[in-house]
Protein backbone atom coordinates (compact mmCIF):
# COMPACT_ATOMS: atom_id res chain seq x y z
CA UNK A 1 0.00 0.00 0.00
CA UNK A 2 1.41 3.36 -0.94
CA UNK A 3 1.49 6.41 1.30
CA UNK A 4 -1.01 9.21 1.43
CA UNK A 5 -0.94 12.04 -1.06
CA UNK A 6 -3.08 15.10 -1.64
CA UNK A 7 -5.56 15.08 -4.50
CA UNK A 8 -7.27 18.21 -5.75
CA UNK A 9 -10.99 18.00 -6.41
CA UNK A 10 -12.83 20.84 -8.10
CA UNK A 11 -16.54 21.39 -7.45
CA UNK A 12 -18.38 24.51 -8.63
CA UNK A 13 -15.10 26.29 -9.34
CA UNK A 14 -13.83 25.63 -5.82
CA UNK A 15 -10.82 23.43 -5.24
CA UNK A 16 -10.60 21.03 -2.32
CA UNK A 17 -7.56 19.02 -1.30
CA UNK A 18 -8.29 15.48 -0.17
CA UNK A 19 -5.83 13.04 1.39
CA UNK A 20 -5.84 9.70 -0.41
CA UNK A 21 -3.63 6.83 -1.46
CA UNK A 22 -2.41 6.66 -5.04
CA UNK A 23 -4.62 3.60 -5.59
CA UNK A 24 -7.73 5.50 -4.46
CA UNK A 25 -7.27 8.55 -6.70
CA UNK A 26 -9.22 7.23 -9.74
CA UNK A 27 -12.18 6.19 -7.56
CA UNK A 28 -12.02 9.49 -5.69
CA UNK A 29 -12.09 11.46 -8.94
CA UNK A 30 -15.04 9.38 -10.15
CA UNK A 31 -16.84 10.03 -6.85
CA UNK A 32 -16.19 13.76 -7.23
CA UNK A 33 -17.64 13.65 -10.74
CA UNK A 34 -20.77 11.88 -9.45
CA UNK A 35 -21.05 14.35 -6.59
CA UNK A 36 -20.82 17.32 -8.93
CA UNK A 37 -23.53 15.78 -11.13
CA UNK A 38 -25.80 15.46 -8.08
CA UNK A 39 -25.01 19.01 -7.00
CA UNK A 40 -25.81 20.28 -10.48
CA UNK A 41 -29.09 18.35 -10.49
CA UNK A 42 -30.13 20.00 -7.24
CA UNK A 43 -28.89 23.43 -8.28
CA UNK A 44 -30.69 23.08 -11.61
CA UNK A 45 -33.97 23.13 -9.69
CA UNK A 46 -33.23 26.74 -8.68
CA UNK A 47 -30.64 28.08 -11.12
CA UNK A 48 -31.75 31.72 -10.95
CA UNK A 49 -29.14 32.51 -8.32
CA UNK A 50 -25.59 31.38 -7.55
CA UNK A 51 -25.39 28.01 -5.82
CA UNK A 52 -25.40 27.85 -2.03
CA UNK A 53 -22.65 25.24 -1.82
CA UNK A 54 -23.29 24.43 1.84
CA UNK A 55 -27.00 23.82 1.31
CA UNK A 56 -26.34 21.76 -1.82
CA UNK A 57 -23.66 19.71 -0.04
CA UNK A 58 -25.88 18.93 2.94
CA UNK A 59 -28.85 18.03 0.72
CA UNK A 60 -26.66 15.83 -1.48
CA UNK A 61 -25.12 14.09 1.55
CA UNK A 62 -28.56 13.38 2.98
CA UNK A 63 -29.70 11.94 -0.36
CA UNK A 64 -26.58 9.77 -0.63
CA UNK A 65 -26.95 8.44 2.93
CA UNK A 66 -30.61 7.71 2.22
CA UNK A 67 -29.58 5.76 -0.90
CA UNK A 68 -26.93 3.83 1.06
CA UNK A 69 -29.41 2.99 3.80
CA UNK A 70 -31.83 1.61 1.21
CA UNK A 71 -29.07 -0.54 -0.29
CA UNK A 72 -27.81 -1.94 3.01
CA UNK A 73 -30.55 -4.58 3.45
CA UNK A 74 -30.13 -5.63 -0.19
CA UNK A 75 -26.38 -6.10 0.25
CA UNK A 76 -26.96 -8.03 3.48
CA UNK A 77 -29.49 -10.33 1.79
CA UNK A 78 -27.17 -10.99 -1.16
CA UNK A 79 -24.23 -11.66 1.15
CA UNK A 80 -26.33 -14.12 3.17
CA UNK A 81 -27.46 -15.90 0.00
CA UNK A 82 -23.90 -16.22 -1.27
CA UNK A 83 -22.72 -17.51 2.11
CA UNK A 84 -25.54 -20.08 2.21
CA UNK A 85 -24.74 -21.25 -1.32
CA UNK A 86 -21.03 -21.61 -0.58
CA UNK A 87 -21.78 -23.54 2.62
CA UNK A 88 -24.16 -25.91 0.81
CA UNK A 89 -21.62 -26.54 -1.94
CA UNK A 90 -18.89 -27.11 0.64
CA UNK A 91 -21.10 -29.55 2.60
CA UNK A 92 -21.65 -31.55 -0.60
CA UNK A 93 -17.92 -31.58 -1.24
CA UNK A 94 -18.38 -29.57 -4.40
CA UNK A 95 -15.83 -27.03 -3.16
CA UNK A 96 -12.35 -27.54 -1.85
CA UNK A 97 -12.08 -24.51 0.47
CA UNK A 98 -9.22 -25.97 2.50
CA UNK A 99 -6.55 -25.36 -0.15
Amino acid sequence: MSGKSRTQIKLFDRTYEIASTEEDIPALLEAAKSLEERLLELHGQDNRKPPDIEKLAVTTCLNLIHDLNRLDPIVTELTDRITDTVQRLDTRGALDLKR
